[in-house]
């Protein structure tokens, strides 16, 4: 079984629905500046979710992005596993515009990521979606076990 095979059993038409339900469901993002709006959901391996909206501020190096609150709500509720071990199971961004993570994102979520984490992005205008593992968004990154965890 090659690695689409597995991500298209994985990851249905119906896990994307039900995924971007539930980010719909969240506050609507602030986002007075760049008119950018972006949800989030993040699910973890023993099925929570915890939606993220991205929040602008006038000075754009302390906007905070979708991705980054929906991990924040999840490892505020407890979601983290200790000695590097990965808790995103999955993780969906939704917005008007290829969603691909930026860089920022991407060494943020590898740092709760494991190899099969897999990364599915809506575009809401024209409704394509982006779904693959995580590991081919930013391959060689820098996490827990660079650090001998």
């Amino acid at each position: 079984m090659t690695e689409i095979e597995t991500l298209q059993e994985l990851i249905t038409a119906d896990d994307v629905k039900r995924l971007h339900d539930f980010a719909t469901a969240a506050p609507e993002p602030y986002n007075p500046y760049s008119d950018f709006g972006v949800l989030a959901v993040v699910e973890t391996i023993d099925d929570r979710l915890y939606a993220g909206v991205n929040v602008e501020n006038a000075n754009y190096t302390l906007t905070k992005h979708a991705e980054e609150v929906a991990i924040l709500l999840a490892i505020m509720d407890g979601a983290i596993q200790r000695n590097g071990r990965g808790f995103i199971k999955n993780i969906f961004v939704a917005g008007y515009g290829t969603m691909a993570p930026c860089g920022g994102c991407r060494q943020f979520i590898s740092e709760f990521a494991f190899s099969g984490t897999v990364w599915i992005g809506l575009n809401r205008h024209d409704k394509s979606v982006l779904i693959d593992y995580f590991k081919t968004l930013l391959p060689l990154a820098f996490g827990p076990g660079d650090l001998g965890l």
